[in-house]
């Protein structure tokens, strides 16, 4: 569901003077948390906080009942209820208000019509069609405009107002249950029971752990709604719910203690700073929620976050300037010395891979029997079918993909073969595989899938080193149709040109090309590939991607690569190349940046021969050799080797231990287990 929105932890930047207040020595804890809650909620720089002026118009244009002639009352839209801002305005009125008195400049202009606008609400008592409109985001609006105006109304109106806030209560997983005891510890403190905010509280904080349900896992991905990565939804409103908490219970007995401290500051600094770079959220990271601009305000929300966190967890500020400094600039702007620029995550949890370097930052997506792929929960993410088979986005500059989703030919999402045509875009779910995963050493890294979906199945696998990703599959084949790799999708940079020249407009065929450019981005060939290739203007509207978008039909012009497959099976090669030029492209043709020393249905391996590294994707028992190092398996896994160590994973999760023969001398090498399955070891110096 929406949550409210993250960068509202900017009133990290309020005056010292109110951030700064050391409560008196007279003040008790409820007195405490009560004008903390209220702080946070009326501070200037609270985005929902409208100026003066919005507030007048808002009550001037309030009726003689409570309420406003443009607001629909009667909408039962499932994602996008619309009669809520009814409330949200009431709320945003209310924080002016408080905050006046807080600061002694009482406003008279605005209390009747708060006090009206909330009799009508509360006198209709509105109801959506989503449980968690009627059981999180009403209550959560009730609940904070009573603790803004308690002292301000009467007590007929304040107990109405509890009942209906009184509909959350502690209960559910994840960020759904810190989202109803945070109403709870709310409403406990216009009560003041100070017993039932305790047990708020502690209900909060059991779910900052670690977990193999839903919320925050071991690798610190979160799941929400199943086995499902959410970090840019439900996650990043986990991660933002307790960082709020921390600052309101700071100075009482109920202070977030080091131990729950310790995982947040984990969860912030290795899984939600790694999600963002370019002041943008990964679009693999957000979910069903692809809005309007939603990965450019997730990722803010992402920053907000981090300043937040420098308050709540002070030993540890540096680290997060750091990451916000490095999370907000371009990745091509050249910061190789702060946190993340040089960094591989492999979130096995989830089946998904982060791969940062100063140049550029990559990631793939991919879906398993253990892992949802995604969903389209209140008609979003609607033609999201293949947005976890495999994935991949490779941004320079954060504007590559910046609300392209309306555009979009959805069977041509960036690193997905499938189908080129078929009955439905809707998400699938899982995948009826194992392989689904890879192996990283946190600064290189490979990940594999097997995949099977609509028809469509082979290996695909793509390798992260240090100025290139190398993307190969292998027995591609498909039933019924024509099977397609869409290499990329993305905005147009220029007249694309390939190895053969300028391209004309359109997407045309282009034969034999060993590379082809758009702007910056390049894409190399081993051996000279037919492709279809270049740009041409798309349109669509926002309705296609969620159902509450709006059909106004929007045209840009898209930059398109892909390769089209034989009706039997096939392979692909090619490798994704930053800060291109044609000088570079055409110097690789002859001195290829990434050896591909395998590209089979049994193995893939490619080799780095300038960082040193060998990457290998066992899918089967099988014997591998390269130059000077053979290597024999005895069953699936992923393999890397640099500075003489290798490392080892289980893609599939099921294996107890691997025997690795390396150079004829056999090692039996014991797999992580339970929940670190699938994650890497170091196995033994070559």
């Amino acid at each position: 569901m929406l949550s409210r929105k993250p960068h509202h932890l900017v009133w990290l930047l309020v005056s010292v003077a109110i951030l700064g207040h050391t409560p008196c020595r007279a003040e008790s804890d409820l007195d405490i948390l009560k004008r903390q809650t209220r702080a946070f909620e009326w501070t200037p720089v609270n985005p929902e906080r409208p100026a003066l002026t919005q507030a007048d118009r808002w009550a001037k244009t309030l009726r003689s009942d409570g309420s406003w002639p443009d607001v629909n009352y009667t909408d039962q839209s499932p994602g996008f209820w619309k009669t809520p801002e009814h409330l949200k305005r009431t709320l945003s009125m209310a924080n002016l208000y408080a905050s006046g008195l807080a600061a002694g400049k009482r406003d008279p202009r605005l209390k009747a019509p708060i006090l009206a606008a909330l009799r009508f609400w509360i006198s209709h008592d509105f109801h959506g069609s989503n449980w968690w409109q009627n059981e999180i985001n009403v209550p959560r609006y009730m609940a904070t405009i009573l603790l803004l105006m308690q002292d301000e109304m009467t007590a007929a109106d304040r107990q109405a107002g509890l009942r209906i806030a009184a509909r959350a209560t502690i209960s559910m997983t994840g960020q759904n249950r810190v989202w109803k005891s945070g109403i709870v510890f709310r409403r406990a403190l216009v009560e003041g029971n100070l017993d039932l905010a305790r047990q708020a509280r502690d209900a909060i904080l059991d779910e900052l752990k670690v977990t193999t349900g839903e919320g925050l896992q071991i690798d610190d991905s979160f799941h929400q709604h199943g086995p499902q990565q959410q970090m840019g939804n439900y996650g990043l409103a986990f991660a933002t719910d307790l960082a709020v908490w921390g600052w309101v219970w700071r100075g009482t007995a109920l202070a977030i203690p080091e131990e729950k401290l310790a995982l947040l500051r984990g969860y912030v600094l290795n899984g939600e700073a790694v999600v963002t770079a370019n002041g943008m959220m990964d679009i693999s990271a957000c979910g069903r929620q692809l809005f309007v601009d939603s990965t450019r305000a997730k990722g803010r929300g992402v920053l907000a976050l981090l300043a937040a966190m420098e308050q709540v967890d002070p030993g540890t500020a540096l680290r997060y300037r750091a990451a916000a400094v490095q999370d907000s600039q371009p990745v091509g702007s050249g910061l190789p010395t702060l946190p993340g620029a040089v960094m591989n995550r492999d979130f096995f949890r989830s089946d998904y891979m982060v791969h940062r370097r100063p140049a550029y930052y990559a990631s793939v997506k991919l879906s398993s029997h253990r892992v949802i792929g995604g969903e389209a929960t209140n008609a979003e993410n609607i033609s999201g079918r293949y947005l976890a088979d495999g994935a991949l986005f490779f941004y320079q500059t954060g504007r590559e993909y910046a609300d392209i989703f309306p555009l979009w030919d959805w069977r041509r999402i960036p690193g997905v073969t499938c189908a080129a045509t078929g009955a439905t875009l809707q998400p699938a779910g899982m995948m009826a595989t194992d392989y689904a995963g890879g192996v990283s050493d946190g600064t290189y890294g490979a990940a594999g899938l097997d995949f099977h979906r609509d028809g469509v199945s082979g290996k695909k696998a793509w390798f992260f080193l240090d100025n290139a990703v190398a993307c190969l599959g292998a027995g591609v084949s498909g039933t019924t149709g024509s099977v397609r790799t869409s290499i990329d999708q993305r905005f147009a940079d220029g007249i694309p040109v390939t190895s053969r020249g300028p391209m004309a407009p359109g997407v045309n065929p282009c034969k034999a090309v060993s590379w082809v450019l758009n702007g910056t981005q390049g894409y190399l060939f081993p051996r000279p590939q037919d492709v279809f290739a270049g740009t041409q203007p798309q349109t669509g509207a926002w309705k296609n991607v969620y159902a509450a978008g709006s059909p106004a039909q929007i045209t840009k012009d898209v930059f398109s690569i892909w390769i089209d497959h034989d009706p039997g099976s096939g392979s692909y090669a090619y490798t994704m190349i930053p800060a291109a030029t044609v000088a570079k492209l055409q110097a690789y043709v002859t001195n290829l940046p990434v050896e591909i020393v395998s590209n089979t249905p049994e193995v893939q391996a490619v080799r780095d021969n300038a960082a040193g590294v060998t990457e290998i994707l066992f899918y089967k028992p099988a014997d591998f050799k390269t130059g000077n190092l053979s290597i024999t398996a005895d069953c699936p896994c992923a393999i890397l080797i640099r500075n003489g160590r290798v490392y080892a994973a289980d893609p599939t999760q099921k294996a107890p231990s691997v025997t690795l023969t390396i150079n004829g001398k056999p090692t039996s090498v014991p797999l992580p287990q339970g929940e670190k399955a699938g994650s890497t070891v170091c196995v033994t110096a070559t």
